[in-house]
């Protein structure tokens, strides 16, 4: 009879505490319900160079992101990053709402997604390294016909283990063909953490893939 009341006097105790320290436990994303888009107010940093305008806000009490694009490739690849995050932050990914196009798209977060608004969401990239070596990229047999050349600058979404999530154009070379060899060649890049303490969940780093003919 003592045990049993020793263990009713020192259950709510417990259960209290343990309450206390999950709610001081900052490393745990938590839902705010008045965080609408929280860390996803500003999706400038994630917008593909090919993407015209992208904006987010709060319809119905849920984040939902608009997308406005000049093509399809470049509103396939903004819709692939915006699913990588949602997947990543929100557990789950988003959802197609209203009318969508070739070139336009809207999608909405799962409910009760963790985003605050005191809190970055995506972290900038600090500390991340591209392992070595790595290999040439493809140069498409057309583009070397049509002598096109130069630069594609991109943005990758890292995880916590340094792969390639999603990853977007952020500079165009203004040649199709070269931005899709690039994006293709980055998807086997993987990324060292190097700096003091656990990586973020995510992790935007920019990086670049050169085409020049001899």
């Amino acid at each position: 009879m003592e045990h049993n009341r020793m263990v009713r006097t020192w259950m709510p105790i417990a259960l209290c505490v343990l309450a206390l320290l999950a709610a001081c436990d900052g490393s745990a994303a938590r839902y705010e319900a008045g965080a609408a888009c929280g860390g996803l107010s500003e999706v400038t940093a994630i917008r593909d160079a090919g993407v015209d305008a992208l904006r987010s806000q709060a319809e119905a009490g849920r984040c939902t992101i608009h997308a406005d694009a000049a093509d399809a490739a470049a509103l396939a690849r903004q819709q692939a990053m915006l699913q990588a995050v949602s997947v990543i932050a929100c557990g789950a990914p988003a959802i197609s709402v209203g009318e969508t196009s070739p070139v336009r798209l809207a999608l909405q977060l799962p409910a009760r997604c963790p985003l605050s608004s005191s809190t970055p969401l995506i972290s900038t990239g600090r500390g991340w390294h591209k392992r070595q070596p790595v290999s040439i990229p493809f140069y498409p047999p057309a583009a070397i016909r049509e002598q096109q050349q130069g630069r594609v600058e991109l943005t990758l979404l890292l995880d916590a283990q340094g792969k390639p999530q999603a990853i977007i154009v952020a500079r165009s070379t203004g040649h199709p063909l070269l931005d899709e060899a690039a994006l293709k060649h980055a998807r086997a890049w993987r990324y060292e953490y190097e700096a003091p303490g656990k990586p973020a969940s995510m992790s935007l780093v920019r990086d670049t893939v050169d085409f020049k003919l001899n």
